[in-house]
């Protein structure tokens, strides 16, 4: 579920891989598509882990970001980083200020929803009626980098991604029926293609799997994002 009010029905989106080192932006047929918000399932969700990488300095990832923020005078994210930390509630927070940016400019937002695929990039997207004028796209743009792009770097750069359990065990169903092999302890998008993107072959098996089971377990998913 979302703590925001359902939009109204969506046009369908085109499903694309996407390579999410930061965040990604999909504009398909009109529509602004971003990564962005809250949980939304029918099971418990593992959240994203907090600073496991020993190698990252938390601190020097929080104050570049802060500054970068004071900078550009994107007041809402300087507010959310100025203690020198950043988390998921700040990140969520950050959403709430982008939606609500959206609205004022008279679109309408569908989701949030925390990508199942790994629990730590927020989905959403922007309905536009028209689809001539890239309104949303440029409103989604400027919304996106006041309110939401600082704190989402920081905040992914932060932590690991983790996959939804249903959802990787239904990915693993799916490659056992296609003949592929797997580990069996899966927990990110990652670890189920070793090869890394070399592996052409079994990446766009693993991302078709991964697809087909996030929409059969979350069939009102604004979108579906998968990377490393």
């Amino acid at each position: 579920m979302s703590l925001w009010p359902a939009a109204p029905a969506r046009p369908p989106l085109t499903r694309r891989l996407m390579r999410l080192i930061s965040s990604a932006v999909l504009a398909p047929l009109g529509i602004a598509a971003l990564g962005a918000a809250l949980v939304g399932c029918a099971e418990a969700v593992p959240e994203a882990v907090a600073d496991p990488r020993p190698a990252v300095d938390a601190t020097a990832v929080v104050s570049k970001a802060l500054g970068q923020a004071q900078s550009a005078a994107y007041e809402s994210q300087v507010a959310l980083l100025s203690d020198g930390s950043v988390t998921l509630e700040d990140y969520e927070t950050s959403v709430q200020s982008y939606v609500a940016c959206m609205t004022e400019r008279g679109f309408v937002v569908d989701g949030p929803m925390l990508n199942p695929a790994d629990n730590q990039l927020f989905l959403m997207q922007a309905l536009d009626g028209d689809i001539s004028t890239g309104a949303s796209a440029r409103a989604d743009t400027d919304c996106r980098k006041k309110h939401v792009d600082l704190v989402e770097h920081a905040y992914r750069t932060l932590t690991e991604p983790r996959m939804d359990s249903a959802v990787a065990e239904e990915t693993r169903r799916c490659l056992g029926d296609a003949g592929l092999e797997y580990a069996g302890d899966e927990s990110n998008f990652e670890d189920f293609v070793p090869g890394g993107v070399e592996d052409e072959e079994r990446l766009t098996a693993v991302s078709s799997c991964v697809d087909q089971a996030v929409r059969k377990i979350y069939p009102d998913i604004p979108l579906v994002a998968l990377g490393f």
